[in-house]
């Protein structure tokens, strides 16, 4: 480290802080200068232009480091041209000794040091001063700062060669995930005795119910409120659900087990939870809608199987309703169809082929996403490594 500086960003390299122009400036037909905002245009190396400004207040050039400074703070990308830059970004400039892939890392290696600056009781941002005065350590000869972007690209090459095996391995698995399903509800999974019938929803549920409207929070007094976003990756922390304002006549909305909900609207329209255990007191908030199923006529457990089934997607995309935010209301998924053995205990031993096969997946996939995590800290480790002086001799 003895050919090391201790210096600041501000110090190493010419930094400039962005500022939007005035709105009459934008427009989306290519004229002027592309315009960037902030970390939302941001792509895996390039930023994608949405807007461009007749009247670009702050420029960065072709190859300079685009820092988003607010909300959020320390994501990174390179400006693939002459460009404006709002108030969300600042422009690094490399310098004759320095290449933009090494303040590229430079700074991805400084991101938790970079929140740590940011301020602001709406939103985060990182000030000029805070910005300017943030402490590196940079080796003082070009050859060496070169030397470090490329042991930096040569590790994350090979760890990148191992992100791409791992994510085509869930692949596969979601590939099978949806083969054991297909097959499940076409009989093909397993031989069972007796036959099948073609049912509607409607006709194997008691009752399907949108959910309660109310507002919610930790200071009310009701009972558990749970919404879309509780649900998450086929799980609820009921432990972070909020309460429901509304006190009275909330019994008809009551979560029971073998209940299955649906988001009807949003991002995850179509989605479904099988509610398993759940709070004494627990209903469900309006943006969902629950199905009661009748236990005499269908094993919820495959019930909510046939919810994650190819055949059920299929016809759920094209059943929704709306072209800004598309929704499925409870008239569809009343009349959507489902083939079923007729009894119980057939049905019960279908649920059962299908849990054996989908844990297996379940406990690989779970390997899988423990070692994607394991990469990432890697990836940080490298950084940290390679600012420290560790990563070349």
């Amino acid at each position: 480290m003895q050919e090391w500086l201790d210096t600041t960003l501000g110090d190493e390299f010419k930094i400039v802080m962005g500022q939007s122009p005035a709105s009459e400036y934008y427009n989306d037909r290519g004229q002027g200068l592309p315009f960037f905002q902030g970390k939302k245009e941001f792509g895996e190396l390039y930023p994608e232009v949405e807007v461009w400004t007749k009247q670009a207040t702050k420029k960065a050039d072709k190859g300079d480091v685009l820092l988003s400074i607010r909300a959020p703070i320390g994501n990174v990308n390179i400006a693939p041209q002459e460009c404006g830059i709002g108030r969300g970004l600042a422009a690094i400039k490399p310098n004759g000794k320095t290449c933009n892939k090494f303040i590229l890392y430079l700074l991805k290696a400084n991101e938790s040091e970079l929140k740590k600056r940011g301020s602001g009781v709406t939103f985060s941002a990182i000030t000029k001063p805070n910005l300017f005065s943030l402490p590196i350590k940079v080796p003082s000869d070009k050859q060496e700062r070169d030397k470090i972007v490329q042991a930096i690209e040569t590790q994350f090459t090979r760890l990148d060669v191992a992100i791409k095996s791992l994510k085509a391995i869930k692949d596969r698995l979601e590939l099978y995930r949806k083969s054991v399903l297909k097959a499940a509800f076409s009989n093909e999974l397993i031989t069972l005795k007796g036959n099948w019938q073609r049912y509607k929803i409607k006709d194997i549920a008691q009752k399907v119910q949108y959910g309660l409207t109310s507002q919610s929070g930790e200071n009310y007094r009701g009972p558990k409120y749970l919404r879309i976003t509780d649900i998450q990756n086929r799980k609820v922390n009921w432990e972070t659900v909020p309460l429901a304002k509304e006190t009275g006549r909330v019994e008809d909305y009551q979560l029971h087990k073998g209940d299955v909900v649906f988001a009807r609207t949003g991002a995850t329209v179509g989605k479904s939870f099988l509610i398993d255990d759940c709070p004494r007191d627990a209903v469900f908030a309006s943006y969902l809608i629950r199905i009661v199923p009748n236990l005499e006529k269908i094993d919820p457990a495959l019930l909510w199987f046939y919810f994650q089934s190819p055949m059920y997607w299929h016809k759920i995309s094209q059943s929704q309703r709306g072209i800004g935010q598309p929704n499925v209301n409870g008239a569809i998924l009343a009349e959507l169809e489902i083939d079923l053995p007729i009894t119980i205990e057939a049905q019960k031993t279908l649920t059962e082929e299908i849990e054996s096969r989908l844990s297996i997946i379940d406990k690989v996939e779970e390997a899988v996403d423990i070692n994607l995590a394991k990469t990432e800290k890697l990836r940080r480790s490298i950084l940290k490594s390679a600012f420290d002086g560790k990563l070349i001799n």
